[in-house]
C-alpha cells in the first residue's frame, strides 16, 4: 500500500517562520560569530557546498547548465542560512564566501490567518474560496519579480541596424519587424525603483518550504517514491500528528494507493482502494489511462498526443490555435533514469 499526502507548502511557511527585513550588514571571507548574535539574525551566503555521498534524496537544489537540480557533489552557490542549518544535519558541509545579513521578522502571520480564515469559512463553489488560495500561494512569487527592466523602442529598419552595430547584438532582448518598422528591447542596467521586488523574502519562502518537505525526504520510517513541492507518495501511514486536513501545515491523505506509476516530475498516476484511477501529467490536455502510462516505463517507449495550442502573433496581431504534438516519456533533464531488463525501476540523483 502506497499513500499520497499533500501540504500547503508556501503558506504554511509564510504563516510560521520570521523573514529576512533590514539589511544590517554584507561581507566577504569567513563570518565572524563575534560580530553578530547569529540566532538573531537571518542570512544570504555565497558558500562552497559538498554534499553527501551517501544520501539518498538530495535536500540543496542548484544549477547545472541553466537546469535546477538536486544532486550531490561539490559545487558553489547563494542559500538561506536556515536552509544551511537544516543541510547540515543531513551531513552538507559548507564554506562560507560571503554574504548579508538581516534583521529578522515574522511579517506574513496576519495576511495569511486572514486569507486561510476566509478560505475555510467559504464554499468551493464561492469565488473568494478560489480568491483565497491563490492569494495565499501566489504572493511570494511576487516579491522574486526581476527588477531589471528592458527598454522598448520602435525605429526604422536602417535607425535599428545602426544601433545594432553601436550598442552590440548581445545586448538585444527582442526585437519584431513591422514593415519598414522595428519594435525592439535592449537589455540595460537600469533598475524599477517602484518595484516591490525583495529578492531575500523569495528565497526564504522556497527554503523554508524545502525544510519543512527534507524531514520526509530521508526518513527511515518509510520509503519515498515520488515528491514534489508540496506532496509525497510513501509506503507506509504518516505519523498522525503530521495528517489533518482541516489545519494549515499538516498534510492531507489524498490517496491510498495500490499501484503506483511514476515517470517524473509531475508525471505520474496510480490506483487507489477502491479500484479507481488516476493521472497527472502536467501540460497534457488529453486524458490518458494507468495502463497507458505503465507502458511508458519501457526504455524508449513513446506516446505522442496532438493538442490544441494557442499561438500569438504580435506583428499579425492575432492569436491562432493549432493541433501541436505533445510528446509523452520519461525524460532525463533533471535526473538520472535507471532502467532494470529495459523497464524503468527508479530515478537516480541528476
Amino acid at each position: 500500500m502506497q499513500f499520497q499526502l499533500y501540504i500547503s507548502n508556501y503558506p504554511f511557511a509564510m504563516l510560521t517562520y520570521d523573514f529576512p527585513t533590514k539589511l544590517v550588514y554584507s561581507f566577504n571571507g569567513p563570518l565572524s560569530p563575534k560580530l553578530f548574535n547569529l540566532d538573531d539574525i537571518l542570512g544570504i551566503y555565497h558558500v562552497k557546498v559538498k554534499a553527501p555521498d551517501n544520501i539518498a534524496h538530495p535536500i540543496l537544489p542548484h544549477k547545472v547548465n541553466n537546469k535546477t537540480i538536486f544532486g550531490i557533489g561539490n559545487w558553489t552557490g547563494w542559500y538561506f542560512s536556515e536552509e544551511i542549518k537544516n543541510a547540515e544535519t543531513y551531513g552538507y558541509r559548507f564554506e562560507i564566501l560571503e554574504g548579508y545579513l538581516f534583521e529578522k521578522e515574522n511579517i506574513f502571520s496576519g495576511y495569511i490567518n486572514d486569507l486561510y480564515e476566509r478560505k475555510q469559512n467559504s464554499d468551493k463553489s464561492d469565488p473568494m474560496y478560489l480568491i483565497a488560495k491563490i492569494l495565499m500561494n501566489s504572493l511570494f512569487g511576487r516579491f522574486g519579480l526581476s527588477t531589471w527592466l528592458p527598454s522598448y523602442s520602435i525605429k526604422n529598419v536602417n535607425d535599428f541596424n545602426e544601433l545594432i552595430q553601436n550598442f552590440g547584438v548581445d545586448k538585444l532582448h527582442e526585437a519584431i519587424d513591422f514593415d519598414d518598422n522595428v519594435l525592439f528591447a535592449f537589455n540595460t542596467n537600469t533598475s524599477n525603483s517602484s518595484s516591490n521586488s525583495n529578492i531575500a523574502v523569495a528565497l526564504a519562502v522556497s527554503a523554508y518550504s524545502r525544510i519543512i518537505m527534507s524531514q520526509f525526504k530521508n526518513n527511515p520510517q518509510y520509503n519515498l517514491y515520488y515528491s514534489d513541492t508540496d506532496s509525497i507518495f510513501i509506503d507506509k501511514e504518516l505519523n498522525k500528528e503530521f495528517v489533518d486536513p482541516k489545519i494549515l501545515g499538516k498534510f492531507s491523505l489524498e490517496h491510498k494507493l495500490t499501484k503506483f506509476i511514476g515517470l517524473g516530475a509531475k508525471m505520474y498516476g496510480g490506483i487507489d482502494d477502491r479500484g479507481k484511477s488516476f493521472t497527472k501529467v502536467k501540460g497534457l490536455k488529453s486524458k490518458i489511462s494507468i495502463e497507458e502510462l505503465e507502458l511508458l516505463l519501457k526504455q524508449d517507449a513513446v506516446k505522442v498526443f496532438n493538442q490544441n495550442k494557442w499561438f500569438k502573433s504580435l506583428t499579425k496581431g492575432s492569436i491562432e490555435v493549432k493541433l501541436s504534438p505533445y510528446s509523452l516519456k520519461p525524460n532525463s533533464n533533471k535526473r538520472l533514469l535507471n532502467y532494470d531488463n529495459g523497464i524503468l525501476k527508479g530515478e537516480g540523483c541528476g
